[in-house]
């Protein structure tokens, strides 16, 4: 026996011992006897069911994932205790809200009786795989399609794994017909305009998101604003330590989005760092500033998803064209 299969056996004993499994199974039903498809991933190999009834989910990104593919969810991502990601929470009326990072609630997962749990980005935690596993067939997918910056072949690859390509489809055409209605808008009245995206970090030091974070990607790619000269290629190349001495590194920076980080165990916006760097002397001078093209942006639209891609449209439309 490997210490994975004795990581296992032993966590799912002690969830026997303690009556969740059977209670779980109990409330669940029967188990479904869809087909099922092999999958080699970031956890190894699993057998995927082809229509599973309880999905959970391990981050928004992938509760993005699951509700455009039209998935049954039985729990997800809270990335607060109790809360959704505020863009995408009317959606999930009935789903439990589950804590899966940084330290995942395993007893919580396992009493939902998931049949599929959806981890696309699985490789950033290998040591979850072991408890996981054991609990339910895993869809994670290899690394080099996992750490695609682009959510469009991510979206793609797990929908040809579970065949909902045409879902997939559908929802990727809206979008791009959407986002090319809006690009005439915002060319309209930014045509031209450069972009960088501002997160501050604590009093006196902020950074530069890099090239193919969301925001970055939506507005530039989809609705045509180029990046400033400032914003990193790639996050190994973002610093992170820029203090308010250099904010002339955004002197070229036409149209500043400046990150607004919810606060602690809450998804309400954290409004310290942000007023800390815009009262700051310097930020006066800034050419954006007195433009009054600074616009905040909720912290939750940072990452690559459909719907994160979406609310980013939404944002633009509220913000940029207001």
């Amino acid at each position: 026996m490997t210490v994975e299969d004795a990581t296992r056996r032993e966590f799912l004993a002690l969830l026997a011992g303690a009556g969740l499994l059977t209670a779980c199974s109990a409330e669940a039903g029967p188990a479904p006897t869809a087909a099922t498809r092999t999958h080699d991933g970031a956890y190894g190999r699993a057998e995927l069911p082809l229509s599973p009834q309880r999905v959970v989910t391990m981050y928004a990104t992938d509760t993005d994932v699951a509700l455009v593919l039209g998935l049954p969810l039985a729990g997800a991502y809270a990335g607060a205790p109790g809360t959704f990601a505020p863009y995408h929470a009317e959606r999930l009326g009935g789903v439990t809200p589950v804590t899966t990072y940084p330290d995942p609630d395993y007893e919580a997962i396992a009493a939902l009786a998931p049949d599929l749990v959806l981890h696309v980005d699985g490789y950033y935690t290998p040591e979850h795989g072991p408890t996981l596993t054991g609990i339910a067939p895993v869809l994670a997918l290899p690394e080099e399609l996992a750490g695609a910056a682009e959510w469009r072949p991510r979206l793609a690859e797990v929908a040809a794994l579970l065949g909902r390509e045409d879902a997939a489809a559908a929802f990727v055409a809206a979008y791009e017909e959407r986002a090319a209605a809006l690009r005439e808008r915002v060319q309209a009245r930014w045509g031209g305009a450069s972009i960088a995206y501002v997160g501050p970090i604590e009093p006196g030091v902020f950074y530069v998101a890099q090239a193919n974070m969301q925001t970055h990607q939506t507005l530039s790619e989809d609705l045509g604003m180029p990046l400033a000269s400032v914003v990193p290629a790639t996050v190994e190349t973002r610093r992170t330590d820029i203090s308010y001495e250099e904010i002339g590194l955004l002197a070229d920076v036409d149209v500043i989005l400046l990150r607004v980080n919810p606060r602690p165990d809450t998804v309400e916006p954290d409004l310290g760092a942000t007023r800390a760097i815009t009262t700051s002397p310097l930020w006066a001078g800034l050419p954006a500033a007195q433009a009054g093209a600074v616009f905040e942006i909720p912290a939750d639209l940072f990452y690559s998803s459909p719907l994160t891609a979406e609310a980013n449209l939404d944002w633009a439309e509220r913000n940029l064209l207001a």
